[in-house]
């Protein structure tokens, strides 16, 4: 007899959906290109904190990574991925899900927060950078989308 594999309590994982209750765990869609988007998120995950990525793919739009916990001691598998949706908008989603059961103190959701974050920010210098000083960017929207440039 199959059975399923048991889930994980939700501090052993975050995952973003666009329905999700929590505004950080919503990923992003973006007005712009794709290849801007790709670029500004492989770079946030190479320079994560004790992250090393394993596969980055720009034609798949994934990027696979590990990180290392320190409290408590262990490994999360990361994964971002940046696709385009039905309105050609590139959008980002991203997982992170530790690989053994346990109380995570919520790490993974202040990952993938602080991922989405640095993302906007950095979206958002390019962006200025692109259309000049006085460009405007809405600091924290759950759903950032800026315009084309």
């Amino acid at each position: 007899m199959n059975r399923p594999p048991p889930r994980r309590p939700r501090e052993a994982a975050a995952e973003t959906n666009r329905e999700d209750p929590d505004p950080r765990l919503r990923g992003r869609t973006y007005s712009i290109p794709f290849e801007d988007v790709w670029q500004a998120a492989i770079t946030l995950v190479n320079g994560m904190k004790g992250c090393t990525v394993q596969r980055a793919n720009d034609r798949d739009g994934i990027i696979i990574a590990q990180a290392t916990r320190w409290l408590p001691r262990g490994i999360d598998d990361i994964t971002v991925s940046v696709t385009l949706d039905e309105h050609a908008q590139t959008r980002v989603d991203m997982r992170s899900i530790a690989r053994t059961d346990g109380w995570h103190w919520g790490a993974n959701t202040r990952r993938v927060a602080r991922f989405f974050e640095h993302l906007d920010a950095r979206v958002a210098e390019n962006y200025r950078r692109r259309l000049g000083a006085d460009a405007r960017f809405p600091r924290k929207a759950p759903h950032a989308t800026v315009p084309s440039a």
